[in-house]
């Protein structure tokens, strides 16, 4: 529990230091201590509908006790609908069952144990602007890399950012092009990278209309890829 807070105290005086309008990190830090796999989102901004609270991952832990209260999702979650499906996969070993069918209340306290962090902390839309996106994440990159570095997970899904991660850490001499490995599935291209204890994977923005079926059996290879299976 002590490990936690400290956790929360170094992700706030960063807050501080850079003026973040919204801050992001852990959604719950008892979840994130006792998850066996350390999973981190790293998106691209702050959604319209989430621009009122002051630190958007713990407003997912809010969403998930009211999905689990109501037996629903609230509307303007939407971007966390299909997070605990992917992390009860990842945590349970990629079992072969319909994840649509598993009850609110067994998958929504799942989005207690990540992480959930946006290259750029202002305010954005439903749409992001890609240009504007990587600039930020040029700009700001100090303070979200401080991030991970205090959050220190193991995996790192990153929704629609991939690109723009790689060629900020190229450019930084943190990894090299040829660090970034390369996997097909159903004659899809996805990759990615270790750096510092972590796994970097391109992967999809939580809320993209894809099934969920293939979302996790990409997962899924992704983790034997990476030698993340057991």
């Amino acid at each position: 529990m002590q490990e936690s807070k400290s956790v929360a105290k170094k992700l706030d005086s960063i807050f501080k230091k850079y003026n973040v309008p919204f801050g992001d990190g852990l959604v719950d830090e008892k979840g994130y201590a006792k998850s066996k796999t350390k999973i981190m989102f790293l998106l691209k901004e702050v959604d319209a509908d989430e621009g009122d609270f002051p630190n958007v991952a713990e407003l997912g832990a809010i969403f998930a006790d009211e999905a689990v209260e109501k037996g629903r999702w609230p509307i303007n979650a939407k971007s966390w609908w299909n997070v605990p499906k992917f992390v009860y996969a990842i945590l349970n070993g990629f079992p072969d069952v319909d994840y649509n069918d598993i009850p609110i209340e067994t998958l929504a306290p799942y989005v207690k144990q990540i992480a959930w962090v946006n290259l750029k902390k202002g305010a954005g839309a439903e749409s992001s602007d890609y240009n504007d996106i990587k600039t930020a994440a040029k700009k700001e990159f100090d303070m979200w890399y401080q991030e991970i570095e205090i959050i220190k997970p193991s995996v790192i899904l990153c929704g629609g950012t991939f690109s723009i991660v790689r060629g900020v850490y190229v450019c930084r001499n943190l990894i090299k092009k040829s660090d970034v490995r390369k996997f097909t599935y159903s004659g899809d291209s996805f990759y990615y990278f270790k750096h510092r204890g972590a796994v970097y994977f391109d992967f999809y923005h939580p809320n993209a209309k894809i099934r969920v079926k293939k979302l996790v059996k990409i997962l899924k290879k992704f983790f034997g890829e990476a030698g993340l299976s057991k």
